[in-house]
């Protein structure tokens, strides 16, 4: 359940586009009660073994002192994707795979975010890899400035590994 300060509450009702500021379920998402971890990296795959290596190892061999884990969805996977996560699960105890019925890349989503244990979470596609001090920069960001949400910017490679920088601009001001 989400927990609200009164003073969150009132900004709520003030902002809400949903009467009464009821703009939250009263019923829980998650399945575990307690975060234990830092963060949870959520993975939805479907079809990804051409991607699935590089993508995994990027995570799991993060150079960070947080506590996290990471969450594989398979959703429905047709090809060699689901015993590529299995070898992984294997040798990481950090990493478990969760395998259902293909219910889309939301779905495979929210499978993750129910299941994870993380006081943050970050998504990561399964045809994306992520720096080595991702986690760490992500994480002292968010915790050093007590925000709720930290973002970052990417890279793009065309098909002659030409780089392209996105940076992502941030507000400096919200309306709540």
């Amino acid at each position: 359940m989400l927990l609200l300060s009164e003073t969150d509450k009132k900004i709520l009702e003030q902002y809400s586009p949903i009467p009464n500021g009821k703009a939250f379920s009263e019923k829980s998402v998650f399945h575990y009660s307690v975060a234990n971890k830092d963060v949870s990296v959520i993975v939805p795959c479907y079809n990804s073994q051409e991607y699935l290596n590089e993508c995994l190892k990027s995570i799991l061999q993060q150079k960070t002192n947080f506590d996290f884990e990471v969450i594989a969805v398979n959703d429905g996977s047709t090809d060699d994707t689901g015993s590529i996560l299995d070898e992984f699960a294997k040798k990481y105890n950090r990493l478990r795979v969760i395998t259902q019925v293909n219910k889309g890349f939301s779905g495979a989503r929210n499978t993750g975010i129910s299941e994870s244990r993380g006081k943050y979470l970050i998504f990561v596609d399964s045809d994306d890899y992520i720096s080595e001090e991702y986690i760490e920069g992500l994480m002292a960001s968010a915790i050093s400035k007590q925000a709720d949400i930290a973002a970052c910017g990417y890279y793009t490679f065309d098909g002659k590994k030409n780089i392209k920088l996105f940076a992502l601009k941030m507000r400096k001001t919200f309306p709540y």
